[in-house]
């Protein structure tokens, strides 16, 4: 398998995992063989490293511009999910701030 063939394997699992989906065993497969000396390691782990390691190699091909289109994706998707984040955060802040609909401000129409 060439260098961009594993990138772009590399970045699915990637995108799987930051989606909540459960990787494809075969692709899992395939880069614990392509690289047996980091199996090891957690997959999200194993899988910058592939495209590190790769980064160089990929860029010499002869379309390094579907790996980018790839990148830019995968770096859209990971914003995606930040702001998702930040939102659900700020809406846990809120319901831990907002006060229990029984409290008024006048005490004698407290039950």
């Amino acid at each position: 398998m060439n260098p961009e063939q594993l990138v772009v394997v590399a970045l699915r699992l990637l995108t799987d995992l930051n989606n909540g989906r459960t990787p494809e065993p075969a692709d899992v497969q395939l880069l614990m063989e392509a690289f047996p000396t980091v199996w090891h390691l957690p997959l999200d782990d194993l899988c910058r490293r592939v495209i590190h390691a790769l980064s160089g190699k990929v860029v010499q091909d002869e379309s390094p511009l579907n790996v980018s289109n790839l990148i830019s994706e995968l770096h859209s998707e990971l914003e995606q999910i930040d702001r998702q984040i930040a939102s659900l955060e700020q809406s846990s802040t809120a319901a831990k701030t907002a006060r229990p609909r029984w409290v008024t401000d006048d005490p004698g129409t407290a039950s």
